[in-house]
């Protein structure tokens, strides 16, 4: 859980701001939530398996299911049952894509009514596993061949792991 990252980071950025407000007469903001905030909610989460189904309510279950995305990263499946009809809600934010070395495989959802999820890359087909590593290959070797750097911008927790996995094999 990175809340106590986010939180830590809100408060440095407003005690910045603030500092900038106060010169300028300006109204003084707060961060969306605090670490105090941060600690009093953790002891509302609780630890769910994959492919194991919580009572949310009475008429609602929630199954969590491997996104295959990042590590950790899961997809629901919501089963609402009101009136003797079951609707079965998906969500799922980013995706992952089978055959990634350090992952495994995403649980697909299957038979819903509504599916709501992030499609930043759904409009495009991506290149494979073993696609990818050979072109980084190659940069890597192009780059020590000449002396020269790589930049990579990984902006993203999964590119990361992903990245360093990849370096790894590499070395």
């Amino acid at each position: 859980i990175m809340l106590r990252d986010t939180a830590h980071l809100q408060e440095m950025d407003v005690q910045w701001m603030n500092k900038i407000h106060s010169k300028n007469h300006q109204p003084l903001v707060e961060p969306l939530y605090t670490m105090a905030d941060v600690e009093k909610s953790l002891s509302s989460f609780n630890g769910v398996r994959y492919n194991e189904s919580v009572k949310v309510t009475p008429g609602v279950t929630a199954t969590f299911l491997d996104a295959g995305h990042i590590l950790g990263s899961a997809g629901i499946l919501l089963e609402i049952t009101e009136n003797g009809r079951k609707l079965r809600v998906g969500f799922s934010g980013d995706a992952g894509r089978p055959n990634m070395p350090i992952l495994r495989d995403p649980n697909l959802l299957f038979d819903l009514d509504v599916l709501i999820m992030e499609s930043t890359y759904g409009n495009r087909v991506h290149p494979s596993s073993e696609d990818m590593e050979e072109e980084l290959a190659q940069i890597v070797q192009d780059a020590s061949k000449s002396k020269g750097k790589i930049i990579i911008p990984a902006f993203a927790v999964g590119r990361t792991q992903m990245l360093a996995y990849i370096l790894h094999k590499l070395s």
